[in-house]
């Protein structure tokens, strides 16, 4: 077994760093599964609970990979067999809460524009704020056996408490790398051969697997980080 990685005082640049090189490691079993989880989405509920849990295999791999414990994607995919319907939940629930979180925040906009232009900016860090203290409990659900969902959710609010810059910030340069990385890839697929093979279709599966991978890593990374901070890493977690 190798030794667990160690992120001390780790900026929000070093964290997706990390992570990048965590895909680098193994790109074509990281990206395959994240192209796995765009293809379970398009079935509804049944597809919905298979990519919910495929996307918390990305984070446990990962995860495990920074503990130094070597484990295989079909070992990962068995013990998170029993909580197939735990992750659709914990989807289910995220999905509300982000509704909820633009729904606020848009009435707020409406509100405080007549006040002040600088408003708009407060009320975007807010709400990024709020997502990212909710933004990695699948992380938990994955690699802490016994975890529920409610459980999940509270254990990312908890870790997350403190880190009101630092999460968002993560966020806000994955999304940049992805967003320099989406502007080549047009050049790539957009041929007059891909567009009469379902050009638009391939397009839409890529994007959707390279955001997939990379988010849900940094999540893992995010987790493993602020873990090892708060609390110190224990082995027999997973």
């Amino acid at each position: 077994m190798a030794q667990p990685v160690r992120i001390e005082n780790a900026t929000a640049g070093t964290i997706v760093n990390v992570a990048i090189n965590i895909i680098r490691s193994e790109p074509r079993a990281y990206f395959g599964l994240g192209l796995v989880a765009v293809l379970w989405s398009l079935i509804p509920i049944y597809g919905s609970a298979n990519s919910s849990r495929t996307l918390a295999v990305i984070s446990a791999k990962a995860y495990q990979k920074l503990l130094g414990i070597e484990a295989t994607t079909q070992e990962i995919y068995q013990r998170l067999n029993r909580k197939l319907w735990s992750f659709w939940w914990l989807t289910l629930l995220g999905g509300i809460y982000i509704s909820l979180l633009m729904l606020v925040c848009s009435i707020a906009l409406i509100f405080f524009r007549f006040i002040h232009k600088v408003s708009f900016i407060l009320i975007g860090g807010l709400f990024l704020y709020l997502y990212g203290r909710a933004s990695f409990a699948e992380v938990p659900l994955a690699v802490e056996p016994q975890q529920s969902v409610l459980g999940s959710l509270a254990r990312s609010f908890s870790l997350s408490a403190g880190y009101a810059r630092k999460i968002p910030m993560v966020f806000s340069i994955s999304y940049l790398i992805l967003c320099n990385i989406w502007l080549s890839i047009p050049y790539l697929f957009f041929t007059t051969m891909t567009a009469v093979l379902g050009g638009v279709f391939l397009f839409f599966l890529v994007t959707n697997a390279l955001l997939n991978t990379v988010l849900q890593v940094v999540k893992a990374v995010i987790y493993y980080d602020l873990v090892c901070l708060k609390e110190g890493i224990d082995l027999h977690i997973t």
